[in-house]
This record gives structure tokens, sequence and C-alpha cells, in this order.
């Protein structure tokens, strides 16, 4: 018959308590796994599995208070806490080993290999039945079985969308670009309108504004960039205001005339406009007619002249007249320059006066 032996440290057992390490083989152990032999093992008739290795040699316990504490090995062996066995902790540098997998595990693993297989299998079956799952068709292909790759009907084709100014020529549909965006065509700003695009009208650049010239006798205020034209040459007085005077005037031969006094004089006049309307008139009025001017010392004196045309038809004309110098004068008059006989109705007035102001 074997000679039973403590499970913790291998020593014969002549008694119920272990000599060497302090096992008691009366109390109950066999719930602890961690033990190599397990009492009562002998007493079923069934040998004892052999140690995975010898346990290193334990100081005999002498003490009976001790004799439920299991003394702390250095190397390998198992610490008690609280009177319950653990198994030492796995030696520093090497991982422990991953425990095998679960029968569970690996049953859901089949499991789901199974369920795949038997939807490709059912797909496979359903497309040689007729029985497709189409794609629906895009710009380059038609519509497609996912399963089998058949096809059916036609590609629908790019759905082009133009290009823009900023957007490049793009299908709609699939996203795919054919060209660049064409960029702005810009029409070049102006002193009042801004620069914009030609094609899409977008505002490129502000308005230039004007650039002002310094008005002069010929012109007034003026934009180099446009023409436009703002306020008056200078000395410029304009329309000139008064009244026909009731007196006669007997410049040479049998001409009569009344004078037209103005509102205020005016001084060193350059320029002068006579707009002149002849209605009715007998014998020949037409020809070369005289301006006189009555200087602010109350003298006449014959200004310029101009010709009237015979084919006014009873319109106003204009004359513009450049005066020889500079004249002040507070008094016009008017008359043909000839020594025929006539007898005339007409209107006039005087504009665009000038005057020098330096």
């Amino acid at each position: 018959m074997v000679p039973a032996r403590c499970p913790v440290c291998r020593q014969e057992l002549t008694s119920a308590l272990c000599s060497r390490c302090g096992y008691d083989e009366s109390r109950q152990y066999t719930r602890y796994p961690t033990l190599v032999c397990l009492p009562g093992m002998q007493q079923r008739g069934r040998s004892p599995r052999p140690a995975a290795r010898s346990a290193p040699s334990a100081p005999e316990v002498k003490d009976p208070a001790l004799r439920y504490q299991r003394p702390l090995q250095s190397s390998g062996g198992f610490r008690s806490e609280r009177g319950l066995p653990r198994p030492a902790a796995a030696p520093q540098g090497r991982a422990p080993t991953p425990p095998p997998p679960r029968k569970k595990e690996r049953s859901l693993r089949w499991l789901w290999l199974l369920l795949c297989l038997a939807v490709l299998a059912g797909a496979t079956a359903a497309c040689y039945r007729m029985v497709h799952i189409w794609a629906p068709a895009s710009c380059t292909k038609p519509e497609t079985c996912f399963l089998c790759g058949k096809t059916m009907g036609e590609a629908l084709g790019h759905e082009i969308r133009e290009a823009s100014c900023t957007e490049p020529e793009t299908c709609i549909r699939c996203g795919q670009v054919f060209a660049p965006a064409l960029g702005h065509a810009p029409i070049p700003a102006s002193c009042l309108q801004p620069s914009l695009c030609e094609r899409c009208g977008e505002t490129l650049s502000p308005a230039l504004g004007h650039d002002w010239m310094t008005a002069n006798y010929d012109r007034p205020e003026t934009c180099s960039r446009c023409g436009e034209t703002q306020g008056s040459p200078k000395g410029w007085v304009g329309d000139l205001t008064g009244h026909v005077s009731d007196e006669t005037l007997n410049f040479f031969g049998d001409g009569v005339s009344h004078p037209y006094l103005l509102d205020r004089p005016l001084y060193g006049a350059y320029r002068l406009t006579v707009g002149l309307k002849i209605s009715s008139w007998g014998g020949s009025p037409f020809g070369v007619w005289g301006l006189y001017a009555r200087d602010l010392n109350g003298k006449w004196e014959l200004l310029s002249s101009f010709t009237v045309p015979g084919d006014g038809d009873g319109e106003f004309q204009c004359f513009p007249l450049q005066l020889d110098g500079a004249h002040s004068f507070d008094a016009l008059s008017f008359l043909p320059l000839t020594e025929e006989d006539y007898d005339i109705g007409y209107s006039f007035y005087y504009t665009d006066a000038q005057e020098f102001v330096d």
C-alpha cells in the first residue's frame, strides 16, 4: 500500500498533522484545487497525481498556533492569506500564456461562418432563379446585380452643368469635373460705374470717381477721365438780363435802334453770344450786322460784327462773338450795317457772356 504524503511538502504523513509544514489533514482542504494531492483520495482507492515539481523543503513548524499558516517560500510555492492558498505570481520577464478560447466563443464563430455561407448560397440561388438585386445605374454603369454582375439597360450618362466664372464644368449627378472655371471677364471701371464681370455681373472693383481739372476761360471744371463737366468756365456770366430802353439811336444814315440796358455792367468782357430771330422784314435787312456797346463813360463803340443769312425762316439763330480784347460796358445794341432801306421785326437775347477775372 502506498503511504500517504503531505500534499504541500510531500512529507510522509504518520498522523493527521504534517510534522514539517503543519498541514492538517483533518481540515477540509478538498475545496482548494491548488493542492496537488487531496485528502481522501487514498480512501476512495485512487492514486494521487504526481506533483508537477518537487516542493522545496519548508522548515518544521513547532508552534501549534502557526500550524495553519503556510510559510512564504523564496521561489515559487504559495502564500497563505487569511488561511487561503493562492498560486504565486508568474516570474518576471515572461508574459503569462493566454487562456485557450472557450467553447462558447468557438461555437459562436462557427455559427457566424455558417450564417454567412447560407446567405451567399441563398443569393446565388436567387440569381439563378432570375431574382436579382439591382444596384442603381450611374453615369458610366448600367443597372448591375451586385451578386452575379448581370447588367440591365444603359448607363445614364453625365448631366453636365456648364462652367461659370468660379465653378468648373461638372456632372451634377456624379461630381466629375470636365473643364476648369472660366474666370471673370471684367468690364473696366469708370468714374461712376464699378468694374463688373461681363459674364456673371459680380462687382470686382469700385468706381474710380472723377478726376477733376480746374476750370479755365475755355471750359468749366472737367473730368480728365470721362469728360463730364461741372460749373461754368472761368469768368462766365451766362445770360445777360436787362430791358429795352425807349431811347432811339442813330449810328449812321437812317439806322435807328433802341439800346438794351443791362441790369449789371460787364467788366473785362471778351466773349458774347447774340441770339436773333427776324420775324418780318421789308427791304433787305440781311447781311452784315454790327454789335454796339456803351462803355462806362457813356460812349458807344462797335464791339463786333456778324452776318445774318436770309434763310432763317423765322427761327432763332445764334452768333457767338469773340471780342477784340476786354471791354467794360452797361448797354448793348445792334442793327444792319447797310445803307439800303429796310423795315424789320425781330427778337433777341444775349447769353454766354464771359469776362476776365484775373
